[in-house]
């Protein structure tokens, strides 16, 4: 029944981040990856998935016009809900919309699609937001823009380090802590005092520093503690 659980669980976080690294998911649902890897080769199979190398795409057709969440406003039994990929919030359960879910949806609970500002946010503070490889990347995307402005404008911006370094630790703190921590929590780890280019050179140091450990911290969950990755 546990790997039930998971493959809904694997859908919603699929259809909700559209294109998403096996790595996250495993990490997200707090799984082994060779769990993961065979519950995302069965989605292959139906056509929910594609999966190219470690990164999964949601391919599943989806009927035009229809919304962002599945949202179950009356059920005598939100935990069934729950256990396999919805999230509360407030007093209804909800889920990002997939065809695969309509299944699950009993004929005696009243629910719609739709879309909800705040299933938004409470999803990414939910397992739908322990993701730690997708925000290193986003790091890496920010990093990569601060070093081409520079080169273009011939001038660099600070704040885009800045926030670069924000988000890499964002990563960090997810794959050490499994928490999606508030924006006030993100305090800088280096001084963003001086010049751009000896800015530049601290933050390429903790980037190396940190996404190794990152990705240590997560290899280390999804594949046991203590597993050493390969070099």
């Amino acid at each position: 029944m546990s790997e039930e659980f998971d493959r809904y669980k694997a859908i919603c976080m699929i259809a909700k981040h559209r294109l998403i690294h096996m790595y996250d998911i495993a990490f997200a649902l707090d799984r082994d990856i060779t769990t993961i890897e065979r519950i995302l080769h069965r989605l292959e199979a139906l056509g929910i998935v594609s999966m190219d190398g470690l990164f999964v795409e949601y391919i599943e057709e989806v009927e035009e016009g229809k919304e962002d969440w599945w949202i179950m406003v009356s059920t005598i039994d939100p935990e069934y809900y729950t256990q396999r990929g919805f999230i509360k919030v407030g007093n209804v359960v909800v889920a990002p919309f997939s065809p695969a879910l309509s299944k699950l949806v009993r004929a005696s609970d009243m629910s719609f699609t739709g879309t909800s500002e705040a299933a938004e946010k409470e999803w990414y503070t939910s397992y739908g937001g322990l993701t730690p490889i997708k925000y290193m990347m986003e790091a890496e995307r920010i990093l990569v823009q601060a070093i081409k402005t520079r080169e273009r404008e011939g001038r660099g911006d600070i704040k885009l380090l800045e926030k670069a370094c924000k988000e890499l630790k964002k990563a960090s703190i997810i794959a050490r802590e499994r928490y999606v921590p508030p924006e006030r929590e993100l305090t800088l780890d280096i001084s963003m005092e001086g010049g751009f280019e000896d800015i530049l050179r601290l933050v390429k140091q903790y980037f190396k520093s940190k996404e190794l450990e990152i990705v240590k911290s997560v290899l280390s969950r999804i594949r046991g503690v203590g597993f050493t990755p390969e070099q």
